[in-house]
């Protein structure tokens, strides 16, 4: 928590105002836009504090009906970058889910 707060270069010290009215367009573009036939394959950390996934995740489930959402208990926003318990779940399914599209597509 020391390093995200004092030395990591990559963390904003300050909300740009220009990334508030682009995420408030963003809203309002998902809201207005139709239902969607595309199916998405979405991993969600159940310990996420970055976005407020509760709320999301119905959003997109009513947009994207088809859509398969796979939730990781007890990991956080960034999986990639989760503790190897959480990462490998995520690796798993993903490799599940790319070799069920190639046994599709032969």
């Amino acid at each position: 928590a020391e390093f995200l707060k004092q030395r990591d270069g990559l963390q904003c010290r300050r909300l740009p105002l220009a990334w508030v009215s682009a995420m408030a367009d963003y809203i309002r573009r998902f809201e207005s836009a139709p239902v969607s036939a595309a199916a998405l394959t979405l991993w969600q950390g159940t310990a996420d504090l970055t976005v407020d996934w509760r709320f999301n995740l119905p959003a997109i489930e009513h947009k994207f009906p088809r859509s398969e959402i796979n939730r990781i208990e007890g990991a956080r926003h960034h999986l990639v970058n989760e503790s190897p318990a959480y990462r490998d779940v995520l690796f798993r399914d993903i490799a599940g889910q790319l070799g069920r599209l190639a046994s599709s597509a032969s």
